[in-house]
């Protein structure tokens, strides 16, 4: 290599080294760089302020669309399904921090009765009277005179719930049917059994061939149930509140809700109520842990996106109703034999005390298995074959030996009171309905509720049926 060359490259490399020391340009450079935390604090940053701009852009499409009010109100679920499920309340009227406190039918702790329904409440699809009962009028403690008391006590689905108002219920059915058969009785007394049978005997055989009368007077039919309640509220229930409105006949429309509880629990209880008690501390997080969650799920931009791309205006989507903490419907019910038994056990003795109490004051007591969706048959309505196919075979199984297990329990009641007692078993009442008749496994339409009413019509006529008199020619 020439020397001139390799003198030009050592005086290249010099001037480069120099220029990397003290060129004012690097220098600039380096000034310019930013320290390592810059970008992840700008990431930081920019998500909660990326948020609160789509939360303001939500709020101001909606005000644009006049959904503000409906967004608010909405739960993430359709309307009618959060009106028929439970806030539970302190003693001032206030929801129990670390509950799920979402729907709109408000309860209150109760020391026999685990919880009551509050008085005067209403929502589009219910009304609750001052005595706390699901109706639009008061019931006075003093009976009118002529009036006929037929009160109606179980879980959710003798409350009715989702049901589109009080008047498709099957309470509200059933009263209006025996109101019907009165005003017949009045209006067309040539269709039925005279009050005193003729003296010849063709006349007789013609006249006995008409319907029985009704015991005349108003029927009012009292829906007492309370979503949620078991046996052994249900007894409570009669003993303290029921007796004093002087029944004339009471409905128990239950065993479902037995089958769900453990046996370990005499009763139904508002969620979590002794854990709360005994650990203050896992409460405190537990309701922090509550209330993030519920101001997420408040906001406009998951509620906004909800209800405008995802809600289902149906209430099909409901067996959340039934589940207690998250539990599963399966793992709900009993696992073993034994667990089954003791829990069937103490249905029959909580229902044993309340025949107790009914006949003790000489009145006649329904005891109606409460229907539930396994029982439709190999050909449902095409809206409840989903509901069924989510129903594991264990479940099926759980259920039909249960409901096989009620109804051996009812049946001895029976022949214990054989006098004053009727028992139905609806498991299968919608064997062959053409109609929906679930919503979910036991909550009904209200065609379903229509069947119902007509099934427990049947079977309430004949404690207020009037026989003749004879012809004392």
């Amino acid at each position: 290599m020439p020397v001139a060359c390799a003198r030009c490259q050592i005086t290249i490399s010099m001037l480069n080294s120099m220029f990397r020391r003290s060129s004012p340009y690097r220098s600039k450079y380096r000034r310019q760089q930013r320290p390592r935390w810059f970008w992840p604090t700008i990431v930081l940053l920019g998500i909660p302020l990326t948020l609160i701009t789509l939360e303001l852009l939500v709020r101001l499409v909606a005000v644009v669309r006049g959904d503000s009010s409906a967004i608010r109100a909405y739960e993430g679920e359709p309307e009618r399904v959060t009106a028929y499920r439970l806030q539970f309340v302190s003693d001032r009227n206030r929801p129990i921090d670390g509950l799920r406190n979402q729907g709109q039918l408000q309860v209150q702790r109760s020391i026999l009765r685990g919880y009551r329904l509050l008085p005067d409440q209403r929502t589009a699809f219910w009304q609750i009277n001052a005595q706390g009962f699901r109706d639009e009028a008061q019931l006075p403690l003093q009976k009118p005179q002529g009036e006929l008391r037929i009160f109606v006590i179980g879980g959710s689905t003798a409350f009715g719930s989702l049901s589109s108002s009080d008047d498709t219920t099957f309470t509200a059915r059933l009263e209006k049917r025996l109101n019907e058969r009165i005003a017949d009785q009045t209006n067309h007394p040539e269709r039925f059994r005279p009050e005193v049978l003729p003296y010849y005997k063709d006349e007789v055989d013609r006249a006995l061939a008409r319907p029985p009368r009704l015991r005349e007077g108003t029927y009012r039919v009292i829906n007492a149930a309370v979503p949620g309640y078991t046996s052994g509220n249900e007894l409570v229930q009669v003993a303290q509140q029921v007796l004093q409105y002087n029944p004339d006949l009471v409905i128990v429309l239950n065993g479902y809700p037995d089958l769900l509880l453990s046996s370990n629990t005499e009763a139904t209880d508002i969620p979590m109520a002794t854990e709360f008690l005994n650990h203050a501390g896992s409460h405190f997080f537990h309701h922090l842990r509550q209330q993030a969650s519920e101001w997420v799920a408040d906001t406009y931009l998951v509620k906004g996106v909800h209800y405008w791309f995802l809600r289902s205006p149906q209430p099909e989507a409901s067996t959340s109703l039934m589940t207690i903490d998250g539990a599963s419907l399966t793992q709900q019910l009993p696992k073993d034999e034994a667990e089954r038994n003791q829990r069937v056990d103490r249905y029959q003795n909580n229902l044993r005390q309340i025949a107790r109490l009914t006949t003790a004051i000489q009145k006649p007591l329904i005891i109606a298995l409460q229907p539930e969706i396994t029982g439709r048959g190999d050909t449902p309505h095409p809206n409840e074959t989903a509901l069924l196919k989510d129903l594991s075979p264990t479940y099926r199984q759980a259920i039909a030996a249960g409901y096989q297990a009620l109804e051996a329990k009812t049946s001895a009641l029976k022949q214990e009171f054989p006098n004053r007692l009727t028992t139905l078993n609806l498991y299968n009442l919608y064997a062959d309905f053409p109609e929906q008749a679930f919503y979910s496994p036991v909550h009904l339409t209200d065609e379903g509720n229509r069947r119902l009413a007509d099934r427990l019509y049947d079977a309430v006529v004949p404690w207020f049926f009037v026989q003749p008199r004879n012809n004392p020619q």
